[in-house]
This record gives structure tokens, sequence and C-alpha cells, in this order.
């Protein structure tokens, strides 16, 4: 399994810290998900991940770049939250297990490195689907467009626009699941 094209490139880009810096704004939205599937309050999570990239940036030496940068974020991100329910539970008296915690964590982690891989599978995917169905995914799921203004758009009924996107989703799903395995 291959790491981020940034990983991949680690050479290609200035110093170091330059790199570094590419690595922690390409994990903010698997780290951002993390953190808040853990932690219940908005707020509470964006302080988290802000103490996180604090951590992560205090901690740029300690990174062993021959390893995945995630699951090393993730871990970081995961004690930053335990930390903080360990504060509220002070405080608060917040029901908390930390064993939950962890393995949520664990799982998330493992998730995240996957993620990825399945990125790219799935943008190759897209490009091998005929014509007409890439065009409406891509006004669905990149334009946000709805499928009435869709509909209107391609000058299809709703039905037919929702039964296209519906025959893509499921041969992309199929497509992503083909690329992972192989």
């Amino acid at each position: 399994m291959s790491g981020s094209k940034s990983e991949q490139n680690l050479e290609s880009v200035g110093d170091g810290n330059e790199h570094y810096v590419v690595l922690v704004t390409e994990a903010q939205p698997g780290l951002r998900s993390l953190i808040r599937s853990l932690l219940p309050r908005e707020a509470d999570a964006n302080d988290v991940l802000q103490e996180t990239n604090m951590v992560l940036w205090r901690k740029r030496e300690e990174f062993d770049h021959s390893k995945r940068f995630m699951p090393w974020a993730c871990g970081i991100a995961a004690n930053l939250v335990k930390v903080h329910l360990r504060k509220q539970y002070k405080q608060q008296w917040v029901p908390f297990d930390e064993e939950l915690v962890t393995q949520i964590s664990e799982q998330a982690q493992l998730r995240s490195e996957s993620f990825d891989e399945r990125l790219e599978v799935l943008n190759e995917c897209i490009k091998k689907l005929p014509e007409g169905q890439r065009r409406l995914v891509e006004l669905r799921y990149t334009e946000s467009a709805s499928v009435t203004a869709i509909a209107d758009l391609v000058g299809q009924s709703v039905d037919a626009v929702s039964m296209t996107l519906y025959r893509a989703r499921q041969g992309l799903a199929k497509c992503v699941e083909q690329g992972v395995e192989s």
C-alpha cells in the first residue's frame, strides 16, 4: 500500500519543514473526522484539532519519514482526545471510558490508512464511467447540484437521472472494491 502523493515525493519538495506542512495540511480532514467522532461537541473537537496541530509542529523532528504520517498523527490526536476527556471527567463528571476511546481511535486509524488508496482507485473508476454517467456524477457530487437541477440541465426526468446515478454508484462501488483487492 502506498502513502499519499506528498509522502511518495518527499525528495521533490523543498526543505523538510515545507514537506511537513504539506503532510499536516493533507491530514486535516482525517484528523478532524477522527477527533469529531470521539468528541460530541464541535467546539471541543476544534480545540483538540488546533492542539493536535501545535503538537504535530513541535514534534516535527520526531517524525520518522520512512513511516506513514497519518497513523502517527492520528495517534497524537487520539492521545489529546483522551487528555481532553480526562479534564472534562474531572471537571464535570462526564462518563469516560478510555478503552473505548482507544478502540475507536484504532479503528479510525485503520480506516485512514486505506482512505488514500481508495480515493485514488475511485478517481480512476470515475474516469472509466461512460461520459453521460460521469457528467451526472460530477454534477451531483462535485458541484453538489440537486437531482432536479441536473434533470432540468440535461433534459431528462428526475427518475431517469436518479436511476443513472444509482447505476453509476453501483458501478463505482464494484470498481473500487475490485481495485482495492488487486
